[in-house]
């Protein structure tokens, strides 16, 4: 990692920023509730919640935003900033076909061109629909801004792509343009270096991925995904200690993984009792979650049925509701591993030739 520290920006220190986002967000509420027409309360909202939902594993923010989309679409239903709202709030629990249609009302209703192009080039890319095309988009906004918000979405277009060692340079110049004040950036591009060394690359490298993780903790303490691919390190390790600290300091968020992986840790330790409740603990979490925003939550509950959850075609169904969401390499590869598992073989093989044919050969 030699002169990889010439790349770690300063930030504001990240518990100190945390609290003073929840004031943040806390006061924007209020700002809605007391003044609605005060510019940018809206977006600072948006910004907030979805911030506390991908970063701190709060997903009561989903319903949150869902309810303010629904509150905006009826009092202002001819206003295009409801739609975009809608938009983004489809988009962030994985219902692509209702953000499609929210964003071309939104856009017969006079909304700009690029905050439109913004939105549907993520559920583009989050659909694996025309990439190469987005591709271009992604990388004429990146030369015409070269800041984290453009160069991190560029950065897992590349790596959605194959193109592994160009992601990672990508993610280095995000970290170059980060302005030194916000940890969130600089939290989020160190999190993806470490996915894509750790989870992404055929070759992975799990130091790297561990260091790069390390940095986006230390930059974001309670960052819930972070910590928990650096205690599943630390676990394939045997450093248990360090995994259980990890794990213990985001237990308090609603993510069902920290759960699961608590599980398996404790089951290791030959603590089965507790290890038991603490997978019940995740099985109701993720049902909890499956029964509000069940195609945002479906892909990471099939994995868990898979795992320690041990219900195979509990895990078929939800890797194909996952897949018929959205047919991405990934969601294939879920959907094969669900069917083998639950012992569907003519499935899987119907799987494999779907695979097969929309992304060239496909191990099974």
């Amino acid at each position: 990692m030699i002169g990889v520290q010439n790349f770690l920006p300063a930030a504001t220190d990240g518990e100190l920023f945390t609290i003073n986002m929840h004031s943040s967000l806390a006061h924007q509420w209020f700002l809605l509730q007391h003044h609605p027409e005060k510019p940018g309360v809206l977006d600072s909202i948006l910004e907030g919640e979805s911030t506390m939902a991908q970063f701190f594993g709060d997903y009561a923010a989903l319903d949150r935003l869902e309810g303010l989309a629904n509150t905006l679409l009826l009092s202002k239903p001819n206003d295009a900033s409801s739609h975009l709202l809608a938009a983004r709030v489809h988009s962030a629990r994985h219902y692509f076909l209702q953000a499609d249609e929210s964003l071309a009302r939104a856009k017969a209703l006079g909304a700009k061109s690029q905050d439109v192009l913004r939105i549907q080039l993520s559920i583009q890319q989050a659909l694996g629909e025309d990439l190469e095309a987005v591709l271009a988009q992604r990388e004429s906004m990146v030369q015409q801004s070269p800041v984290v918000e453009n160069l991190v979405p560029l950065g897992a277009l590349l790596s959605d792509l194959g193109r592994y060692d160009a992601a990672h340079d990508v993610y280095l110049e995000a970290l170059r343009s980060s302005d030194g004040l916000s940890p969130l950036g600089a939290a989020w591009t160190c999190f993806q270096l470490g996915f894509l060394w750790g989870e992404l690359r055929t070759d992975p490298d799990l130091e790297q991925a561990a260091y790069w993780y390390t940095h986006a903790v230390n930059y974001l303490p309670g960052y819930t995904h972070a910590a928990v691919h650096l205690a599943e390190i630390h676990f394939e390790n045997h450093a248990f200690d360090d995994a259980h600290r990890l794990l213990a300091s985001v237990l308090h968020s609603g993510d069902p993984e920290v759960r699961w992986r608590l599980s398996d840790l404790l089951t290791e330790q030959g603590h089965l009792s507790a290890a038991a409740a603490e997978k019940e603990n995740a099985r109701k979490m993720y049902e909890e979650l499956l029964s509000r925003h069940e195609l945002a939550f479906a892909d990471h509950a099939a994995e868990f049925y898979l795992g320690s959850g041990a219900n195979p075609e509990r895990a078929l169904q939800l890797s194909l509701a996952n897949l018929n969401n959205r047919s991405t390499k990934r969601a294939y590869m879920l959907a094969l591993e669900a069917a083998h598992a639950a012992g569907q073989q003519e499935l899987a093989a119907k799987l494999s030739g779907e695979a097969s044919a929309r992304w060239g050969v496909c191990h099974d």
